[in-house]
């Protein structure tokens, strides 16, 4: 039986027809991009599009082809790799100091090629210092270690005084130290310089010095105690001060096989000013 349209349900253009009950409705026309919502018995009405808690209000995993990852978790500290329509990937970091390597395929998570690449271990700094103690870093990461110590003599002559720390204890024996180099200053000839029975190793400067020391390391993890190779150089600006030296020091392995584990840095009368040790460990 066909619906008779009088006044009271004339169609609304735009509208949406309803059953009120007793006779044919239709709703207004709504704003463009709205949604008809359900008001339950009641008549439906326009309303904007509802948003969604993603908390509470999404259940499943979002699959990699609707914008999701295709998974529940991810490890922490992973890297994420693509994995074309189908869940992530992930690398772990694997070893201290590995980096993200690729095959060609896909990524690893590997130790660095060789090249002679540095990295940096630790660093002991500071300002108006006595002495420091550099205790990490060293051991059998790397088979070869660079260590540069810079520091800025602000007061009277003194000299730097370094120890050595073997398996972790501070060697202070009298004895102990042994030392062969060869130094010249600006104009001068250079000259041998030898001693042993000492309780440091001791590089001078003079007041108003800068200071540079670079220190090689091989194997300090070995009990033998190989020799420290170093070079040495401070410069100032009356020619008859500054003086270069190379050479090599090392412990009397007497008091005990040990690995080298650190270094002590000390320096006589006043502190002095920016004081730095580096230490680096090189991928041969």
């Amino acid at each position: 039986m066909p619906v008779t349209i009088d006044g009271s349900n004339t169609p609304t253009a735009g509208g949406v027809g309803y059953g009120d009950g007793t006779e044919l409705a239709f709703t207004t026309a709504g704003t463009a991009g709205q949604v008809l919502q359900s008001n339950g018995a009641g008549a439906p009405t326009w309303a904007a599009v509802p948003t969604v808690n993603l908390a509470t209000g999404v259940t499943g995993t979002l699959p990699v082809g609707n914008g999701g990852t295709g998974t529940t978790t991810l490890t922490a500290n992973n890297v994420l790799l693509g994995n074309g329509t189908s869940a992530l990937q992930t690398v772990a970091p694997g070893s201290s100091g590995n980096v993200l390597t690729s095959d060609g395929t896909t990524w690893t998570s590997s130790t660095p090629a060789g090249g002679g690449s540095l990295i940096l271990v630790t660093t002991t700094t500071g300002s108006s210092v006595s002495s420091a103690a550099l205790t990490s870093g060293l051991n059998a990461t790397y088979p070869v270690y660079k260590l540069y110590v810079n520091y800025t003599n602000i007061g009277s002559n003194r000299d730097l005084a370094i120890r050595y720390y073997i398996a972790g204890s501070l060697q202070t024996s009298p004895s102990g130290y042994y030392r062969s180099s060869m130094y010249a200053s600006p104009g001068s000839n250079w000259t041998n310089s030898s001693f042993s029975g000492s309780a440091s190793i001791y590089f001078a400067a003079l007041s108003g010095q800068n200071v540079s020391l670079e220190f090689t390391i091989f194997t300090p993890a070995s009990t033998t105690r190989p020799p420290v190779y170093f070079v040495a150089s401070n410069g100032v600006s009356t020619a008859n001060n500054g003086y270069s030296e190379y050479g090599m020091f090392g412990y009397d392995m007497s008091s005990g096989a040990g690995a080298l584990t650190g270094f002590e840095f000390s320096f006589s009368g006043s502190s002095v000013n920016n004081f730095s040790a580096r230490l680096y460990g090189i991928k041969t």
